[in-house]
């Protein structure tokens, strides 16, 4: 019997999903996960250029900090 209500607990829980993305939907709103800021990907050869010369990581994380916080 607790199966029973499960399942229908479940399916509303569902439903309630379902028609709270549908109204973001229709309100137009952006769904999912934020994209990567442009700032990352330039960073990225920053990090492969650090790697080249064998600075440690401490010294990466050290330049990459200074680099986000400008």
């Amino acid at each position: 019997m607790m199966d029973v209500f499960a399942e229908l607990e479940r399916s509303m829980i569902q439903e309630r999903d379902r028609a709270g993305l549908a109204r973001v939907r229709s309100e137009g709103k952006q769904l999912g996960r934020p994209r990567r800021s442009k700032s990352v990907g330039a960073h990225r050869g920053r990090v492969a250029r650090l790697r080249l010369v064998s600075e440690s990581i401490r010294a990466q994380y050290s330049v990459l900090a200074a680099l986000s916080t400008t």
